[in-house]
């Protein structure tokens, strides 16, 4: 079993689709697939790459996104209802509060490059 990339289970995911897309659509062996995701991963959490290529740090994890919605939540007087979730996009997440039912959510969007809240929307029952 190969070693975890990261500690988040969508950024995991996301990477193991990676590895398998570029086998399938452009002929990598699943070590030079592996390899190069890695070196992507690597990179783009090195500080002085990113600086060098005029690009933020990737930091946040899926449970980063969570505490940052639950705190806006509480800042705003909002009802923070369990169970959440937090959808992975390439520049944002997408957490969403009373997973379990239509109605009654809060959907917030935070920029994952500094934690900025792009959007909250409660949704009415």
């Amino acid at each position: 079993m190969k070693p975890a990339l990261t500690a988040d289970e969508d950024l995991e995911w996301l990477f193991d689709h990676a590895v398998e897309e570029l086998q399938h659509r452009f002929g990598y062996s699943a070590s030079a697939a592996e390899a190069l995701t890695r070196d992507y991963y690597q990179r783009f959490r090195d500080p002085e790459y990113c600086k060098s290529i005029h690009l933020g740090v990737e930091h946040m994890t899926r449970s980063d996104a969570l505490d940052i919605a639950k705190v806006e939540c509480r800042k705003r007087a909002i009802l923070w209802k369990e169970p959440c979730i937090a959808q992975w996009g390439i520049f944002s997440y997408t957490v969403r509060t009373n997973s379990d039912c239509r109605g009654s959510n809060v959907v917030i969007r935070i920029r994952k490059r500094d934690g900025a809240i792009l959007s909250l929307v409660e949704l009415p029952k």
